[in-house]
């Protein structure tokens, strides 16, 4: 189903569930999210009937009832949710995304390990980071370990922004056991805008474009159809990263970088 279908119909039924009840505001929060354990407790009981684990009953249940018990608990959890805040799908992808990337999120390739990029990376990066020429292109320059770190923090809490993920990984070369760069994707619908940065020591040998299509593989098999870079028209290398995934210049620009888009 459309998830914009899903998020309709659980706006009706929140609408329809506040029409019917008696209840104040604050005991229908509780009460809806009471009823999630409910629906948990019916699909333990599906799971016991579909293996016939009650000898008095024996087998009472099908498979094809624990489903839709699951189905059942995965609904009430997001009339749950829709009750407790009218941004419920905002809150929910944000969770999903944060989910993802904390439990599917390390990537790997040939040469390198991609891994969520977190706070204790801080010092690390900001050798990698350190020589001003990174920043040529994209103004700026480098920041201290104590500014990565709190610069990370923010990233790892997600974007306050409704509808946009944040997501980003630390680029570890496994034959020297070291980081070398990051690779970011800002993800707004089924939109998600990459960027990377190599460090200058590991520039030249392909590990920008293998970082970010091992990225783009990942986004473009579930939260993303469509992929976009900005580039500055001077930047090369980026660009050549950028046609390696398949992306081609448009004739859109966003301060003074050119949209480089699938």
């Amino acid at each position: 189903m459309d998830r914009s279908t899903t998020w309709e119909s659980v706006d009706r039924l929140v609408a329809w569930l506040d029409r019917e009840s008696a209840a104040p505001p604050d005991d229908r929060r509780l009460l809806r999210i009471l009823k999630v354990t409910e629906e948990v407790g019916e699909v333990g009981q599906a799971v016991i009937g579909a293996t016939g684990q009650n000898p008095r009953k024996g087998v009472t249940h099908g498979w094809e009832d624990v489903q839709d018990e699951l189905c059942d608990v995965v609904l009430s959890a997001l009339v749950a949710l829709r009750t407790l805040t009218p941004d419920a799908r905002e809150v929910f992808e944000r969770r999903l995304a944060h989910v993802r990337q904390r439990s599917l999120g390390t990537l790997a390739t040939e040469r390198l390990e991609l891994v969520p990029l977190r706070e204790e990376h801080a010092e690390e990066m900001a050798l990698v980071l350190a020589d001003p020429a990174l920043y040529a292109f994209t103004g700026g320059g480098p920041e201290t370990a104590a500014g990565l770190r709190a610069r990370y923090r923010r990233q790892a809490a997600g974007s306050p922004e409704p509808g946009v993920s944040w997501l980003n990984w630390a680029v570890r070369l496994c034959a020297e056991d070291r980081l070398v760069g990051y690779v970011q994707a800002t993800v707004t619908g089924g939109t998600a805008e990459l960027a990377w940065v190599v460090g200058t020591p590991w520039q030249g040998r392909g590990i920008a474009a293998e970082a970010a299509r091992a990225v783009a593989i990942e986004l473009t098999a579930g939260a993303a159809d469509t992929l976009v870079a900005h580039i500055h028209p001077d930047h090369h290398a980026s660009a050549k990263v950028a046609a390696a995934l398949g992306l081609t210049p448009t004739d859109r620009w966003y301060d003074g970088e050119r949209r480089w888009q699938s």
